[in-house]
């Protein structure tokens, strides 16, 4: 099954060339020093190898295509990213799919969400999502890649994904969003954020979250990077998005003889069991193991510590293993006892975990399925989806993804609910929005939205 990517805005672009190096990097396993995956990788290669590339490439006379349509409403990033991938000699992207303006839109959602009076915009983008739409044999649905803090990736990429929905109603549209530094440099970021999160709430399938501050973490305390760039923050999101899109199995169907993954469609099962019902479509990843390249030769991993340490992140809601959620147990979710002052305990619609690597039988997934970990309103069954892949994956000899539709938000939109709220209530920059077409009603429905959003998930 195959996914049509929209890169939208500086990051969008650029996360983009990261997301489709990685898918590639895994497909042809290019981490040379890997003896164990290339030896898995040569007894299930047809199989994986094909559905991976049909998902996110399809072949030409020259270099693989990636099932991508780049937008910007400046030339400069679509032009460097086109131009590094074409230069790897391993990929490229269809020029035919790369819309570019020569005006940016200066950090204003109205002015990108408008396009500044330029329907032929929408009409050039629609028409490159169409080619790349037809190029599927098995069409799955759209990835949209956007920043919520910008102009071009918050509101052309929100504009976009209206377009999406009006004309696909039936596919699946998720929408991967960063949320941006809490202490950014756009000073309209925060209104930026609301109009972009409540917008989409209405046209998306789901909204996989992923924030600047907490990957920034992850890069300088887990993988010890010394200056952080937005190259390292995108490879972080590349590895989590690939971890839980590239191909896998149910984990009903591992044992299979044909081990086929053929009409997988992992972007259906999100929809269908992440974001069922259309008050709650909020999700994050959250991923273990995350360590330096300097420390792969010294570490050996199995699945009893991996999920033991994972489960402890959900429940305490936490972006990344730290020991202070070691002790963090099943049994206080459910009586009301203190857990930790930094801890929120964290309550969930429904999981889909995604185990890759060697061993997969000796994975105990129970205590993900424990119905204390979920709302009393939804039936036991419904709660955990798992996936299984025996392949490694990225340098990992053994790794997991939850992708998790839960109270993860809560703190992150209500702090930037306030913020955004603070900033109307004194009328500071509405006049940029409000010349390029954006009201105060819009406004006001975009903070209704998200004061929604957030009762909803606090009432889990």
């Amino acid at each position: 099954m195959s996914i049509v990517t929209l890169q939208l805005g500086q990051f969008g672009n650029q996360l983009g060339y990261e997301f489709f190096n990685t898918v590639l990097d895994d497909i042809y396993c290019f981490h040379g020093k890997n003896t164990l995956r290339k030896k898995l990788a040569a007894t299930n290669k047809y199989n994986y190898e094909d559905a991976a590339f049909e998902s996110f490439f399809y072949a030409t006379s020259d270099l693989p295509l990636a099932r991508a349509v780049m937008i910007d409403t400046e030339a400069k990033v679509v032009d460097d990213v086109f131009t590094k991938a074409k230069m790897s000699k391993l990929w490229s992207y269809d020029p035919k799919c790369c819309i570019r303006k020569k005006r940016g839109s200066g950090n204003n959602w109205a002015l990108g969400y408008c396009m500044d009076g330029d329907q032929v915009l929408l009409e050039e983008i629609m028409d490159s999502v169409q080619r790349q739409v037809e190029y599927c044999d098995r069409f799955s649905g759209f990835l949209l890649l956007m920043s919520l803090a910008g102009g071009t990736g918050s509101g052309l990429g929100t504009r976009c994904t209206e377009e999406l929905r009006d004309r696909y109603p039936n596919s699946q549209i998720i929408n991967e969003v960063v949320w941006p530094y809490s202490n950014g440099e756009v000073i309209v970021q925060d209104y930026n954020t609301i109009l972009t999160l409540s917008h989409l709430y209405k046209a998306s399938t789901g909204l996989i979250i992923l924030e600047n501050d907490k990957l920034h973490e992850i890069c300088t305390r887990l993988l010890k990077i010394k200056n952080v760039g937005f190259h390292h923050i995108n490879r972080v999101i590349a590895h989590k998005l690939a971890g839980v899109l590239l191909p896998s199995t149910c984990l009903q169907n591992q044992h299979s003889k044909r081990n086929d993954y053929a009409g997988i469609n992992i972007f259906g099962e999100i929809g269908e069991h992440l974001c069922s019902h259309t008050d709650y479509k909020l999700l994050n990843i959250i991923d273990i193991p995350q360590i330096p390249d300097h420390s792969f030769d010294y570490t050996n991993y199995n699945w009893h510590g991996l999920l033991k340490h994972l489960h402890q992140m959900l429940i305490a809601n936490a972006f990344m293993e730290e020991s202070k959620y070691t002790h963090i147990e099943l049994a206080k979710l459910s009586s009301g006892l203190p857990v930790h002052s930094d801890v929120m305990v964290n309550k969930s619609i429904a999981n889909m975990l995604v185990i890759r690597g060697t061993e997969i039988d000796k994975a105990d997934i129970g205590a993900f399925r424990d119905s204390r970990l979920y709302v009393n309103w939804m039936p036991n069954s419904s709660g955990l989806a798992t996936r299984v892949n025996s392949r490694p994956y990225n340098k990992y000899e053994k790794s997991a993804f939850l992708l998790s539709n839960s109270q993860f938000c809560i703190p992150t939109i209500n702090n930037v609910t306030e913020k955004a709220w603070n900033m109307f209530a004194n009328r500071a920059y509405i006049h940029q929005y409000i010349s390029n077409g954006i009201s105060e009603d819009d406004f006001i429905d975009s903070f209704a939205t998200a004061e929604q959003i957030i009762t909803n998930y606090n009432k889990l």
